[in-house]
């Protein structure tokens, strides 16, 4: 009696998620439109940057949206383990891949980072 009672319960909800439309990420949505646009590079010319600019394993990357009146509208903030055992957090002009802040521990400048 248990089992019929929690499949009864449970018909309604999947026969719901049957006819609910799946959407997409909104953020998903409007990157994909950024990048498409050409407001900003799309992630492949990000991490050829990286590769050149703090060579290491990629730990993290996000995309935020500062507004369209800001003077960097898309930033990527990335963290980066480095070879030498360093994290560093660089953000990144999205659309031309500037480079504008560079943090690491016991670190804040800019340009290119060294171990």
């Amino acid at each position: 009696m248990k089992k019929r009672t929690c499949l009864l319960l449970l018909l309604p909800a999947l026969l719901i998620s049957l006819f609910v439309p799946v959407r997409a990420d909104d953020d998903t949505d409007t990157a994909r439109m950024a990048i498409q646009s050409g407001e900003i590079a799309p992630l492949g010319e990000l991490f050829s940057r990286l590769a050149k600019d703090a060579p290491g394993k990629v730990l993290k990357v996000e995309l935020e949206h500062e507004g369209k009146s800001a003077p960097h509208p898309w930033i990527y903030e990335v963290k980066v383990l480095t070879p030498g055992g360093r994290v560093l957090k660089l953000e990144y002009d999205a659309r031309d891949l500037s480079l504008l802040k560079l943090k690491g521990k016991g670190e804040q400048h800019h340009g290119r980072p060294h171990d």
